[in-house]
């Protein structure tokens, strides 16, 4: 129950929330969130059942928010993928320069070329699941 109104699960509730959130949100798009709503991935979640199959159905809502996203960044990442192959001379230059001033370091996440080029790759995007350790590599990054 939520504000006075029953729902049958919690499904529904949190559909209606996400739709209101986007138009909300983009309120100049609003046809394309309608058509959102009546296109085949809206279907494929399950209305109705039991409450340990919420799981799951949050699951496949939160599959389809991925393949919106993905929709809806192509031109984002198209235009990464065209910096990449523009820069990949440079950025294969710098991750090697980056395994050998780490591989001597102890307990180092860089144990080849291609581990450095992968910090390269996702320090462009400031989504680095590895830090910096020498100082000559905090200035490269």
């Amino acid at each position: 129950m939520h504000n006075g109104v029953k729902y049958r699960n919690g499904d529904e509730w949190i559909f209606r929330r996400s739709f209101i959130m986007k138009c909300y949100a983009d309120d100049t798009r609003w046809e394309a969130n309608v058509a959102a709503c009546l296109s085949p991935m809206g279907q494929r979640i399950p209305i109705g059942g039991k409450i340990q199959d919420q799981l799951g159905k949050w699951k496949c809502i939160q599959g389809d928010h991925l393949a919106e996203f993905h929709k809806c960044n192509f031109f984002g990442l198209a235009n990464f993928a065209l910096t990449l192959r523009k820069s990949k001379k440079v950025i294969v230059f710098f991750s090697t320069l980056v395994y050998f001033l780490e591989k001597d370091e102890p307990n180092t996440t860089f144990t080849s070329i291609p581990a450095a080029f992968w910090w390269c790759l996702f320090s462009q995007t400031k989504w680095v699941p590895q830090t910096a350790d020498k100082f000559l590599k905090k200035i490269i990054w």
